[in-house]
């Protein structure tokens, strides 16, 4: 294969499917050492993306607006009818409506399928498009099923690819007392948490859920306490709730946690908690 095109909303954002996209680049690069790996990123700015060894990034997320949203899939299309890439993958699958012409006209195109973008509603609007794709790559069977169930896909080019796990980082360990020192919590203190971003559009992740269980959860557990990692737009409403459902000594808003420090929120809780209605791989 002497060339492969990655098209992904973002590598430097944070995010599941920014990280998945991240992830994918990675790979790619292990598994075809000699291809051309072009990467086409919508938002991200030239010079503030993550680096991926050996790969060009062509970035656009500088353009303002409406021409971002032109420009971006333009240069893509442009760029594959001049190369005529061996295989192109796209990481979210609102892609799918550019990449079904080249599709089309015989360039091997797969595309991502994760959760809320491709249930229901959203389904129905991109069904059409992910029908011309070479192969659709749901991170789970669930999602699978809900693309060939409401989308009456074709289950012969859906192939489940779970999303995956760095099993030399992420691995069990004790609590550490760093992370114990700076939220003011005791070794024996029963920990919650959620990771992700707190974002008004991903409400659905149900950390108000939590919130509003708390009352509950401490007539068993008193010493409980909450944490909510992660920042963006509804911090401001979360924290309303917390008030409102006198919960101020319950809860702790530890911001956007970095790469380095993941692993170690995680040992520190007792329970990962997240009732979301919106994740596809949960």
């Amino acid at each position: 294969m002497k060339s492969i095109h990655l098209w992904v909303s973002g590598l430097a954002e944070t995010g599941g499917i920014q990280h998945y996209s991240w992830c994918l680049a990675r790979a790619l690069r292990e598994l075809y050492p000699q291809a051309r790996l072009i990467i086409f990123s919508r938002n991200d700015r030239p010079g503030t993306h993550a680096d991926i060894a050996g790969a060009e990034v062509r970035c656009f997320g500088h353009y303002p607006g409406k021409t971002g949203h032109l420009f971006f899939p333009l240069a893509g299309l442009v760029a594959q009818l001049m190369s005529r890439p061996g295989l192109c993958i796209a990481t979210h699958p609102a892609f799918a409506k550019a990449l079904r012409w080249p599709a089309r006209l015989g360039v091997r195109c797969l595309v991502s399928a994760h959760g809320i973008e491709v249930w229901g509603e959203a389904l129905q609007k991109l069904k059409t498009a992910l029908a011309d794709m070479t192969g659709i790559m749901p991170v789970s069977d669930f999602t699978r099923g809900v693309l060939i169930r409401e989308g009456g896909l074709a289950a012969a080019r859906i192939a489940a690819v779970p999303d995956t796990v760095r099993e030399d980082f992420f691995l069990p360990g004790p609590k550490p007392m760093s992370l114990l020192q700076r939220h003011g919590l005791s070794l024996q203190q029963p920990v919650l948490l959620t990771v992700g971003r707190l974002y008004a559009s991903e409400a659905y992740k149900g950390q108000d859920q939590v919130i509003a269980a708390l009352h509950e959860i401490r007539r068993v557990h008193p010493e409980v306490r909450y944490i909510i990692a992660g920042t963006g737009d509804d911090e401001p409403r979360l924290r309303r709730l917390v008030t409102e459902f006198g919960q101020e000594d319950a809860v702790i808003f530890a911001g956007f946690v970095p790469e380095a420090e993941l692993a170690d929120y995680y040992r520190l809780c007792d329970v990962f908690v997240m009732p979301s209605t919106g994740e596809g791989f949960g």
